[in-house]
């Protein structure tokens, strides 16, 4: 999770909310040597931009994975994507 975390704060479309596009979720993809057909990378990406702008939030991408965090877990998260 934490080299999850730092991805997000890499990428050039981090927009100091956890926010990252389509192209750099891809290319963060392709890093990792996931390759997925097209159709199934943008079911994938949509699964993930659970309010549908066009970029995936740290926020959206650990709930789409993990399920919704309890109060604390949840406090832990925003904890790390601003310290960590």
């Amino acid at each position: 999770m934490r080299s999850t975390g730092k991805f997000f704060r890499q990428m050039s479309s981090y927009d100091g909310q956890s926010k990252v596009s389509r192209q750099d979720f891809l290319k963060w993809f392709k890093e990792l040597s996931i390759f997925l057909p097209k159709q199934d990378m943008d079911t994938l990406l949509n699964f993930f931009d659970k309010d549908n702008d066009g970029y995936c939030n740290f926020e959206e991408f650990l709930t789409a994975i993990r399920g919704k965090p309890n109060t604390r877990r949840h406090s832990l998260i925003i904890f790390s994507i601003t310290f960590c």
